[in-house]
């Protein structure tokens, strides 16, 4: 994820993002950019299969981390998150993976990402 964003900088906002990641936890307006292209939000490469809401995630937008952050198993991307930076998530196997084993453990089906 982290080469994505840097490949594409200045083509996303940087507060909508930590926003997005961490809720209001941070100050997002230390990560403004009057950089940004002008042409607003980045298309994504990627799309999410609809219907892979759930109780736990639908109203949640971001990453979630179920244990030891250092892990990658434990972390899960909700549904609303893939939607909006799937184009971030280009090349994230693992944390994909990790994302529908939480979701299995749930009951839930597995998140689907297809390339467009």
């Amino acid at each position: 994820m982290r080469e994505n964003l840097i490949n594409r900088e200045f083509c996303f906002d940087h507060s909508e993002f930590v926003r997005d990641l961490v809720g209001d936890l941070i100050d997002g307006k230390k990560y403004s950019s009057s950089r940004l292209a002008q042409s607003g939000s980045v298309t994504g490469k990627l799309t999410l299969s609809e219907g892979d809401d759930d109780e736990i995630t639908a109203t949640r937008q971001g990453l979630i981390v179920w244990g030891e952050p250092y892990l990658t198993k434990n972390w899960e991307a909700t549904p609303g998150f893939l939607r909006k930076w799937s184009w971030a998530m280009h090349g994230c196997d693992e944390l994909i993976d990790s994302t529908n084993n939480w979701r299995i453990i749930r009951g839930e089906k597995p998140v689907r990402l297809s390339c467009k």
